[in-house]
């Protein structure tokens, strides 16, 4: 008669050997898995400016011209209000996956609108503000170059929209693209940031003094940059340091690739 007992469990040596290799293949495949998991949605996103690219398309088509600028008018200021009308679900393709929560930067005004960031959404209170349709959810992702309005600008720069998607360089030209806020119009004489801190940042400084500037789009959110649709409805990543080299508006010159190894990743 066998009057061993059988082996029902592990020693706590084998357990803590056991649990050491599941800790080492953790920490093998988490960067595996964050990479891909950014990947993901940095194809999500491009899938999403697409389609809000092809209702800029679409726009044109119906009428001759890109959305016209209308000061105080929702459907001449604001993208949302300019395409809806192309989409069953606009909401549905309105946020970039990496950045799908609004954030907390108040703007500080009576609107109680809320600036983004590289991972948060924008938010305008459509209660409140008039940018927006009472019945608009009033968060995105996204924001347009205003230079491609009819008439943006006319007064104060006469000549410096295009307007349409048929001009010189409309594959170097911002259309729609992750933002901080719903556009930005910046200008060649705009100052360049630079760390005047000399410290490591999470991202460049954002308020109502340089929204409008490219700052509204510098961010490292996908692959060290964002993705933008062009005018000629072409899209690409670029990276937040090359943003400067694009044209924003008629006579914006290349300005260079910018050094931005300050803000981190």
């Amino acid at each position: 008669m066998n009057n061993r007992l059988t082996r029902q469990a592990f020693t706590l040596v084998e357990l803590l050997v056991v649990i050491s290799i599941i800790a080492v293949l953790l920490a093998i495949m988490t960067p595996v898995l964050s990479k891909s998991r950014d990947s993901a949605r940095t194809v999500i996103c491009s899938t999403n400016v697409r389609q809000l690219g092809l209702g800029y398309s679409m726009y044109e088509m119906d009428n001759g011209f890109m959305p016209e600028f209308i000061d105080g008018v929702v459907e001449g200021i604001t993208w949302a209000g300019s395409l809806r009308k192309y989409y069953q679900d606009l909401n549905g393709i309105r946020l970039c996956p990496t950045a799908s929560k609004v954030g907390g930067n108040e703007m500080l005004n009576p609107d109680g609108n809320k600036w983004g960031a590289t991972f948060k959404a924008w938010w305008i209170d459509p209660v409140k503000s008039w940018m927006l349709p009472d019945n608009d959810c009033g968060y995105g992702s996204y924001g347009e170059n205003m230079w491609v309005r009819k008439n943006f600008g006319k007064d104060s720069y006469p000549g410096e929209c295009f307007g349409k998607s048929s001009v010189k360089s409309a594959n170097h030209v911002p259309l729609i693209m992750d933002c901080r806020w719903n556009g930005v119009w910046p200008l060649y004489a705009d100052v360049i940031p630079v760390n005047t801190r000399g410290v490591a940042m999470q991202e460049l400084p954002y308020s109502a003094s340089n929204f409008r500037r490219v700052e509204g789009v510098a961010m490292k959110r996908h692959k060290n940059g964002i993705n933008i649709i062009f005018l000629d409805f072409s899209g690409r990543n670029i990276k937040m340091e090359e943003l400067w080299t694009l044209k924003w508006h008629q006579s914006y010159k290349d300005r260079g690739v910018q050094n931005f190894s300050w803000v981190k990743n």
